[in-house]
């Protein structure tokens, strides 16, 4: 450890006479110093104890021989033991630990001998019934000798519980991604969590089109007897199914009891199956009521909120999935026109320019759905109009009129948009009694039908496409479906392409105006170096006499003079570094440099203006530490971390630069007692020109480019910066760096 103290210590004072009554004096101070650390004794016993007795944790004292001697109730139910397993003294953590684990355990131990504690580590316990038990473990010595001690343990199998449910649900929605069939959707859904919910088996209840028959899907399990009463039924009927889908709720059934209580039809049915608990969830999507999705329990439980909102998330990914399908299926009854979607998708997602995508929308969605000429129109940015912005089929002089067309004014395109749902007209008595100020523009190009369909994104409609068919034609439930989702499609592109256009316009603005800001200060720090240089250089041509003898006011003026160049040409070259990392134009060597090294030359370069302030400088760290990284900008980014903390900390304050390994990283921080940082500016101070306080009464010296270039240089050798401060306590930055291989370097 390096240390630079602001001043030699105080001498010690004369050592007082010792005198009869000053020995009765000390006795009594011993005896009440006795009771009180008896007393703080006591204290820290019932903290333990409170903790032990809360559970909380598990709290188990042991010895090294695995023996556990004592342990609390928390402890016991994470491993499945009862209190008499502990007192028959049959319970040992060795005995109750798998073997891969041993080796960490043995690492843990060889802490615990040398250091009395040890690194809070992961592992599992076997439990009684034979199934494991994820724990984080932290233990210390409860003796000199090491041979006894106390380990706090964590139940990690809830948090473990969710990352496997966050994992299925990503499994999930992946492999849902090859289902192309309602019932594929069902398999992958019922296969795939059955067993992590643990659950006897599931089904799935679709909503047919007449809106009033749930079909069921995955229903291989049920009896014969049963599904040939309910693979088909009614939303009335008198099954939790039925009823989560007619009243859009959850339903939970704990026990065959409740079943038999409130749903005595079901229960009958289900008597000789192994049925004791059921869970049902609405398949819903965009408000709209798709089915239900239920799963049956062979005991009876209860489900917590975790679990709950597990199956939440799969009945809507379940409902996403379903919707995609529906759709699909739709597209499959005309296989032409299928095809000729995946063509505008496909055509769409290189669509970069809302003319593009008007264009593919129009050329694409006319042979889709079998028009002879297709218009596409947006709403202006006013929003109080439609401009059309490509067509096909329609003549130029025929739409050049309505090229800006008024929303309010009444027509099939307009009122599309307005009332976000699609107008069909099979035949010409259908458009005249609709529009009748219309008829004879229906006839601009020789058609028989109609249609308008929306552009929709989310809940905006941001256009429509009109469509005019060669013949009159009855509109079937396909054909409108796939309007209803070129519109969607297209309203997507269109967002897409609208946002695109945006981020594009921003990005390069951001981009111009970096790239000026680069330059501008690169050029005004060139600009500053030069009568800078020259202040110097005539300065010295004073101060050697060129010009005459000076007199020692002249001489301290020229001093001043110099000082004042020195400051103003650092923060020039600031300057110049910033806009230098800014720009990208700083490179990178790639070396193992000690730790140590750096941090001793950063030391010896903060040590005069700590020591000038009073301020203790403590460096201390491992010598064997190193890293992959620029020594240079390494150096650059400590001396940058020390100035900053001396700055900022009062007079005898202290600043502190250690480091330390951490997995594959080598962990910096810098501390200092100083004046902290308020929770508000925490997200700003790497910013540049940005500093902490500037006032009358305490300037900061430099122009806030400090932390503005230490982060930029960590960054760029692949490490992360952070800071945590607390006002009127002090401020902590934490510098993580990769750890070199090697432990030999330079600096």
């Amino acid at each position: 450890m390096h240390t630079t103290d602001p001043g030699p210590p105080t001498a010690p004072s004369a050592a007082p006479l010792v005198t009869d009554d000053s020995a009765a004096g000390a006795g009594d101070q011993r005896s009440a110093l006795a009771e009180s650390l008896a007393s703080e004794l006591r204290v820290e016993r019932d903290r333990w104890q409170h903790l032990r007795d809360a559970g909380l944790v598990g709290v188990v004292e042991w010895r090294m021989d695995g023996h556990i001697t004592a342990a609390n109730d928390a402890f016991l139910r994470i491993v499945g033991y009862t209190r008499r397993d502990l007192e028959d003294g049959t319970l040992n953590w060795r005995a109750i630990t798998p073997t891969e684990h041993s080796a960490a355990d043995e690492r843990a131990v060889e802490q615990l001998r040398i250091h009395g504690r040890m690194e809070p580590f992961e592992k599992e316990y076997v439990h009684r019934d034979g199934h494991r038990v994820p724990v984080l473990l932290a233990a210390a010595t409860l003796d000199e000798a090491h041979t006894h001690g106390m380990t706090l343990v964590t139940d990690l199998s809830t948090t473990r519980r969710a990352e496997r449910r966050a994992e299925a649900l990503r499994t999930i929605t992946a492999r849902l991604g090859g289902a192309y069939t309602s019932d594929d959707v069902a398999r992958v859904i019922l296969t795939s969590v059955a067993a992590d919910g643990g659950a006897l088996q599931g089904l799935v209840a679709m909503l047919e089109p007449d809106g009033v028959t749930l079909r069921l899907l995955g229903d291989q399990w049920v009896p014969d007897r049963i599904g040939a009463t309910w693979r088909r039924f009614r939303i009335d009927a008198p099954v939790p199914l039925a009823r989560a889908v007619a009243d859009v709720r959850e339903i939970f059934v704990e026990s065959r009891e409740v079943l038999e209580r409130d749903w005595p039809r079901l229960h009958a049915e289900l008597a000789t199956m192994r049925v004791e608990a059921t869970a049902v969830f609405p398949l819903v999507i965009e408000g709209r009521v798709l089915g239900a999705l239920t799963f049956v329990w062979p005991k009876a439980r209860e489900w917590d909120a975790d679990e709950r909102t597990f199956f939440r998330s799969l009945a809507s990914i379940c409902a996403q999935a379903l919707e995609r399908t529906q759709l699909m299926a739709a597209e499959r009854t005309a296989r032409a026109r299928t095809e000729r979607l995946q063509a505008v998708t496909a055509a769409l997602s290189s669509a970069l320019t809302p003319a593009d995508v008007g264009h593919v929308i129009a050329t694409e969605g006319a042979v889709a759905l079998g028009a002879t000429a297709a218009a596409v129109a947006v709403l202006t940015e006013q929003g109080d109009a439609l401009r059309y912005i490509a067509w096909v089929g329609y003549p130029l002089k025929a739409l050049e009129e309505w090229y800006d067309t008024p929303l309010d004014f009444p027509s099939p395109v307009t009122d599309a948009v307005r009332s976000r749902g699609s107008l069909w007209f099979g035949d010409h008595a259908g458009w005249r009694a609709a529009y009748p100020h219309l008829a004879d523009v229906a006839q601009v190009v020789p058609s028989g039908a109609w249609a308008a369909i929306p552009l929709v994104v989310h809940d905006r409609t941001v256009g429509a496409i009109a469509l005019s068919f060669p013949e009159a034609r009855d509109f079937s439930r396909d054909d409108r479906a796939l309007g209803d989702a070129m519109g969607r499609l297209g309203g997507q592109a269109l967002e897409r392409a609208r946002l695109y256009n945006m981020e594009s316009a921003a990005r390069a603005a951001a981009e111009e105006a970096n790239r000026a800001k680069s330059d501008f200060l690169a050029t005004m720090s060139h600009e500053l170096r030069t009568p800078l240089n020259a202040i110097a250089g005539y300065a010295q041509l004073l101060e050697l006499g060129v010009h005459g003898p000076l007199e020692p006011a002249q001489r301290e003026a020229l001093g001043r003079i110099a000082r004042s160049q020195r400051h103003l040409l650092e923060l020039i070259d600031g300057i110049l570094e910033f806009a230098r990392v800014d720009a990208g134009r700083v490179r990178y060597r790639r070396d193992v440099v000690t730790v140590a090294h750096v941090a001793a030359d950063a030391e010896a370069l903060i040590a005069p203006a700590a020591h000038a302030r009073g301020i203790t400088l403590a460096v201390e760290g491992g010598d064997d530490a190193a890293v992959l990284a620029d020594g240079d900008r390494l150096r650059q980014v400590f001396v940058n971390l020390l100035t900053n903390a001396v700055k900022y900390t009062p007079q005898e304050g202290r600043v502190e630069l250690a480091w330390r390994v951490d997995d594959d990283r080598v962990v910096v921080t810098c501390r200092d007692d100083g004046i902290g940082i308020a929770p508000d500016r925490l997200e700003v101070i790497f910013e540049p020109f940005v500093q902490l306080e500037r006032r009358l009464d305490r300037p900061a010296d430099g122009v806030g480019l400090g932390l503005a270039i230490v982060r930029e240089l960590v960054r760029g050798m692949d490490g992360e910066i952070a800071v945590e401060s607390t006002v009127g306590v002090g401020t902590t930055f934490t510098v993580r760096l990769p750890l070199a291989t090697a432990v030999e370097g330079r600096g």
